[in-house]
This record gives C-alpha cells, sequence and structure tokens, in this order.
C-alpha cells in the first residue's frame, strides 16, 4: 500500500484489478496475463462463480488489446478485424436471406457483429423517445399495409409455385373507421415488441405513419380499390450456382394479366430519382452488382418459369420534391441478362466471403478510396468497429492491398 496508508491500521491489500491497471501502465505486456488471471478468480470468488481457466481467459484479453492498440504495428489482420474464420456459418446449414446477405455486401463486418455476435448500440439512459422514424415506423407501415390485404385474401402459407396459379383479388382501400384501428393497433404492436409500450411512443407512430399510407393508397389505390392482388408476406427462394438456396420474403404478390409482380415496400427514398427509366435502370444495376440492393432480382429470378413478371421497389416517402410518381417504382425483369449477371456475381461473392468468415469492415468504397462509406453514417454498431482508428485503418489497407501471405481461403 501506498503511503501515507500504509501507517493506518486494519489495512487489506489493494485488490488484483488495481494491480492490473498499475501493470498496464508500466510493465511489458507479455507480464499482464498472470496479474489479469488474477483479477478474474477474485471477482470469481467474489460472486461465489467457480472460473475454470484463468490463464485462457486472460490471454483472450491481452490478444484484445494486442489487435486494438498492437505493439508492433503492420501485422497480417486477426478476427479482431473480421476475419473470423469458418465457424461464423454452420457448415451446410441455411444461408441469410436476400436482406441479410445485402447487410453483408454493405459491410461485412457489421452483419457479423449483429446476426453473429448479438451486438446492439448501447442506449442513452439520458436521451428521451428512441428515433422513430426508421424501422419503428416502417414496421407500422409494413403491418397496416399487410393487414389491409389479408383482411380479404387470407394469411394462407401457399409457396409461390401455388399462388402463381391463383387469381387476382379487388382489394379496396378501408373506411376511415377501420383504418385508425389498423394505424392504431400496428403502431401499439410495434411499440410493445420494442419495449416502449410504456412510453406513449404509439401515438406518435401511428401520426408519423399516415403520409406514408396516403403514398400507398394513391400508388395502389387510385380508384380506391387495389387490382389483381394475389397474397401478402409472400416467401420464396432463387437457386444461384455457385452460391446455393437464397431465401427472400416479399410484402405483396400481384398480378397483371399473366405477368406477376413481387412488390417490396420502402419507407424510405428510391434507388434513383433520375427522369429517365434507363437512368434509373443504370443506378439499379450498380447497387445490385454491389451486393446492396437485391432484393427485386431475387423476387424475378423466384418467380416460376412459366409465369413472366418482375421484382418491384415501391417508395412510400412522403416528399421527394419535383420528383415524378414514376420513380417510386424501381423493377427487375428475370429477363435483364445483365441484371442477373450483376446478381449472381454479388450472391456468390457474398456467400464466399460469409462461409469462409471473410467479414473485415468496408473501411472505403470501390469507386471513392478516399472517402467514408456512406453506411458509416449511421451505422448502429458503430462502437464496434475500429474502422476510425488511423493505425488499424491503414494496416487493414496495407495488408488488402499486398500480395496474399499464406494463400489459405479466408485471405
Amino acid at each position: 500500500l501506498p503511503l501515507p496508508l500504509a501507517h493506518g491500521s486494519d489495512l487489506e491489500p489493494r485488490p488484483a484489478c488495481e494491480h492490473a491497471i498499475l501493470a498496464a501502465e508500466t510493465s511489458p505486456r507479455e507480464s499482464l496475463m498472470s496479474v489479469l488471471a488474477e483479477t478474474i478468480l477474485e471477482s470469481g470468488e467474489r460472486v461465489g462463480a467457480q472460473i475454470a481457466d484463468p490463464i485462457e481467459w486472460a490471454a483472450g484479453r491481452v490478444d484484445v488489446l494486442d489487435a486494438i492498440e498492437p505493439a508492433v504495428r503492420g501485422r497480417d489482420p486477426g478476427p479482431w478485424a473480421g476475419l473470423v474464420g469458418e465457424t461464423v456459418a454452420t457448415p451446410g446449414g441455411p444461408l441469410p436471406a436476400v436482406t441479410g446477405l445485402e447487410t453483408v455486401g454493405r459491410c461485412a463486418w457489421r452483419a457479423f457483429a449483429e446476426r453473429r455476435l448479438g451486438v446492439a448500440a448501447m442506449p442513452d439512459p439520458r436521451l428521451g423517445l428512441p428515433e422513430t422514424r426508421g424501422l419503428l415506423l416502417g414496421s407500422v407501415v409494413h403491418r397496416v399495409l399487410e393487414t389491409i390485404v389479408q383482411d380479404l385474401v387470407g394469411c394462407g402459407e401457399e409457396s409461390l409455385v401455388e399462388l402463381a396459379a391463383v387469381d387476382g383479388h379487388e382489394v379496396p382501400w378501408p373506411s376511415e373507421k377501420r383504418l385508425n384501428e389498423l394505424v392504431a393497433d400496428a403502431a401499439l404492436g410495434v411499440a410493445a415488441r420494442n419495449g416502449l409500450a410504456a412510453t406513449g411512443v404509439a401515438p406518435l407512430l401511428a401520426a408519423q405513419a399516415r403520409p406514408y399510407l396516403e403514398v400507398a393508397r394513391a400508388m395502389d389505390w387510385s380508384d380506391g380499390t387495389a387490382h389483381g392482388v394475389v397474397a401478402a408476406e409472400v416467401e420464396g427462394a432463387v437457386e444461384v450456382e455457385g452460391a446455393g438456396t437464397v431465401r427472400f420474403r416479399a410484402d405483396r404478390l400481384d398480378r397483371d394479366g399473366d405477368a406477376l409482380i413481387l412488390i417490396d415496400y420502402k419507407s424510405g427514398k428510391p434507388q434513383s430519382t433520375a427522369k429517365g427509366e434507363a437512368k434509373r435502370r443504370e443506378h439499379l444495376l450498380a447497387e445490385v452488382a454491389m451486393g446492396r440492393t437485391l432484393q427485386a432480382v431475387a423476387y424475378a429470378r423466384g418467380l416460376p418459369e412459366s409465369s413472366p413478371g418482375v421484382g418491384r421497389y415501391l417508395s412510400l416517402k412522403p416528399h421527394m420534391g419535383e420528383a415524378s410518381d414514376e420513380v417510386r417504382r424501381t423493377s427487375a425483369g428475370r429477363d435483364d441478362a445483365e441484371m442477373t449477371t450483376a446478381f449472381d456475381h454479388a450472391i456468390a461473392t457474398i456467400v464466399s466471403g460469409w462461409r469462409v468468415g471473410a467479414l473485415t469492415p468496408r473501411v472505403s468504397e470501390a469507386k471513392k478510396p478516399n472517402e467514408t462509406p456512406a453506411a458509416c453514417g449511421f451505422c448502429p454498431v458503430e462502437q464496434a468497429c475500429l474502422r476510425s482508428d488511423s493505425g488499424y485503418l491503414r494496416n487493414i489497407v496495407d495488408w488488402v492491398s499486398g500480395p496474399a501471405g499464406n494463400g489459405a481461403r479466408i485471405e
């Protein structure tokens, strides 16, 4: 004990964690392991827990420290940089659904942190109500539109092949009273599922959802009735060579004559607001090739071969300036060879990385290497990523730019 405390009476030794702090500040890193092992043993004694292998635990902590702040720069990255190995995926198990593969395409590290480690942003207890204009609001809008359809056509479990033979229904827009009930029920259900039922956020969600529903009404219920509606919440799958079976779920299936249309509602802005259809297709093709916007092509590819049709996004964002209503609909056809090639290549690349556990953060954009990826600006697991550390970033870029070291599949 330090002076003058050492001259007192009834004194006890410092706890192991304080010794560990002193060792971390003043001693070589290799000497930390035994002191750290003492801290976990001491903590176990305090709570009555049996610690099986304190040295192994301490070695893991030192490994984390070496990854976050390596004593020697320039080492090949390891699991804390996303090279986690093949245990990330269950061998022979199902792949993530197409939306999950999109997440991997945008940033593989985020997908790993959220889907495999269960990491979530730590809420700030000093804040008020959570941000609702995102997943919460989108869930309310989706639920209302789903219920409008299912009230009439039911919610059976027919396959996409079976539904392809079903005639479309005429689905009327609900009365104002019924719509108010649907919106209130959906908002309360979403709030309850997210632990927010007691916060009074449900009425706010209900009010925010109304403009999005008005857009849906104007787009698909312009005369008061949606025509050719087959079903809501339709599941399907597409086989991709070199990858496997990719599952998906569409918000709605419509029939237009012999053609089928699988629709995905989007509460955000469209993929492109370009005036010309050719330019909008060009923008969608770029997003597909980057592996970030895959649902529409998956829908088109998943339709039965005997049924022509398209996969379609429908943007419900209320305010879009001078953009025409036509830009709200972005479609991909099954017979678009260029789109299919880009989709297959993106899926095969994403799946191969997922299976071998090569899940490093996306540290820059392919065509804008000096810019921070746009997705980093609203990443919910940013605190679990070291991209903002200049030394870490330089190490990753140098490693990726150099020749493969040992030629392992993960490299």
